[in-house]
């Protein structure tokens, strides 16, 4: 299940350092292996919200972005609503804006509550704003065919509201998340791991009743790519 680091104000760090870091560190490339130690992954969570605590790097980036309009966000493929801060073949740096609904943002564009699983791992930590509420399962990937209609056995385990100064980790292929509006807007700061193993296929289910403790669901879409809407 999703792994939560509570971490304590240790200054703050600018992207490219946080790049520089990256970069250096085999925890990456151990992760991607599913090569899992806690007090790695502590490591890696406190650079991320070392970077959240830099209340000026987004602004600043935005600013860099803009001022060559004609090749803003180029290269991102990700939903309307994620900034790509950088990307590597190892690692994904983004942000992403999380609006409550209304009429001109209604739920299917932030893929509000449509249960979906992720084919990478990836931390994640709120930059803006009061957060979001997120209910989360897990099940076993490699009892699903995978076929549209299937039934699918998973697990309840919280609903859990995500704040400020503190990070979450997802593992890939195992763990499912239901995502709801905020009360006012928010951004996060998203951490990707993308496994060794590229054959997994992204799940989107068909939603989910009343939370407990185990029950069985029907998948209603996949995405194998990950920088499409399915990637939620």
């Amino acid at each position: 299940m999703t792994e939560k680091f509570s971490i304590q104000n240790q200054g703050n760090t600018s992207l490219s350092d946080f790049i520089s870091y990256l970069d250096s560190t085999t925890i990456i490339s151990e992760l991607s292996e599913s090569k899992y130690d806690k007090r790695k992954m502590q490591e890696l969570a406190s650079w991320l919200q070392k970077l959240a605590n830099n209340r000026n790097f987004l602004s600043d980036y935005l600013i860099s972005e803009v001022s060559n309009h004609d090749k803003f966000q180029a290269n991102n493929d990700f939903k309307p609503s994620t900034l790509l801060l950088h990307s590597s073949t190892e690692y994904t740096i983004r942000a992403v804006i999380w609006l409550p609904t209304g009429s001109l943002f209604p739920p299917h564009v932030f893929a509000y509550y449509e249960p979906h699983d992720h084919n990478f791992d990836f931390f994640t930590t709120a930059y803006m704003g009061a957060g979001y509420t997120t209910s989360l399962y897990e099940y076993n990937y490699d009892e699903v065919i995978g076929l549209e209609g299937e039934v699918i056995d998973i697990k309840f385990i919280e609903k859990h509201k995500f704040r400020p100064k503190s990070v979450m980790y997802y593992y890939a292929s195992k763990d499912i998340h239901i995502q709801y509006p905020p009360d006012e807007l928010t951004v996060t700061l998203n951490l990707i791991i993308p496994k060794k193993t590229k054959n997994r296929q992204q799940n989107s289910f068909a939603r989910i009743g009343t939370a407990r403790a185990s029950q069985k669901v029907r998948p209603n879409r996949t995405c194998t790519n990950t920088k499409k809407k399915c990637e939620g």
